[in-house]
Formats: C-alpha cells, structure tokens, sequence
C-alpha cells in the first residue's frame, strides 16, 4: 500500500511539473523521466540529486556531472559555481526517528529553483 501512495504522490507531481513546464515552454530531455525515477527509487543508492540547466530560451539539460550522490552538499557546490545560470532540481533528504523500540526513516524531497546573480535581467524577468 505505501509503495502504491508514493507512485500515486509522484505521478501527480509528474503532471504537475509537466503541466507547468508546458505554460512556460520549457523543453525538457527525453530520459528526464527516468532519471527523476532513479533519485525516487529508495532502492538506487547512486542517485540523491539531479539539476536540471536552462539553455537558451526554454531547453533544459541535464549533465552528467548535475546528478548523482552528494545532497544537499554536492547541490550547493554546484549552484555556487554556477552563477550565471539558471537551474532547478530537487535533493534527496532523509529524516530518522529513533524511539527506542523503533526506528523511522522518511525520505523527502526537496525541490529548487536557482536563479544564479550573474543571471541577466532579461532572463530573470521570462
């Protein structure tokens, strides 16, 4: 049933993000999907982030070296060496709740949009 519930929550935000890349135009890859669906994949240990570039006026990319495992870290070192970009993506977060007789694992999601400083006025304002 949990599994059922988070395949059900990701499928909505599927549609959602994609019906709002389709207002602004935004082109994203081909394999986007799967790569969202390795970083959801509780299973894959490879995969806790991914970054996704804008080029040009609505293609997104994603490079090899914006996702893989890192979190919030690898995230921040990557948004800081890109400032005159703009990007969006999302990083793996896990909560644990240690009760004595049980123990919690949540993972979450944390999506961003990043608008690097060196971004042109022309670009910030679409």
């Amino acid at each position: 049933p949990r599994k059922n519930i988070l395949a059900e929550e990701f499928q909505q935000r599927k549609e959602e993000t994609e019906n709002a890349a389709a207002r602004m135009g935004l082109n994203f890859p081909e394999d986007a999907d799967d790569r969202v669906a390795d970083l959801m994949d509780s299973k894959n240990l490879d995969v806790d982030f991914l970054i996704f570039t804008l080029e040009g006026k609505n293609d997104m990319v994603l490079e090899e070296e914006n996702i893989g495992k890192g979190g919030r870290a690898k995230v921040e070192e990557i948004l800081s060496a890109n400032q005159d970009k703009v990007m969006t993506g999302c990083f793996l977060v896990c909560g644990v709740d240690d009760r004595e007789v049980t123990i919690s694992i949540r993972r979450k999601y944390i999506q961003f949009i990043w608008v690097g400083s060196g971004v042109s006025v022309m670009t910030k304002g679409r």
